[in-house]
């Protein structure tokens, strides 16, 4: 889980020589998107959410069936 919203892609980043086999010359980043899903955090508020309105329904309904 992380701070944040879902994602539905992920960046990597790699760093490579501008020369083959020279990287004392400098370097460039590449980025390259991988299609992956991340889970942020409202997955877990959801599930919490609905769990707790679940067990005050069926509380409610038990209460109202007893008395």
């Amino acid at each position: 889980m992380r701070l944040g919203f879902w994602l539905t892609s992920v960046e990597e980043k790699k760093e490579i020589p501008i020369i083959d086999g020279m990287p004392e010359l400098g370097t460039q980043t590449q980025i390259v998107w991988q299609d992956k899903f991340v889970s942020g955090v409202e997955t877990p508020l959801i599930g919490l959410l609905l769990s707790i309105s679940l067990v005050v329904f069926f509380y409610i309904r038990k209460q109202r069936m007893l008395g």
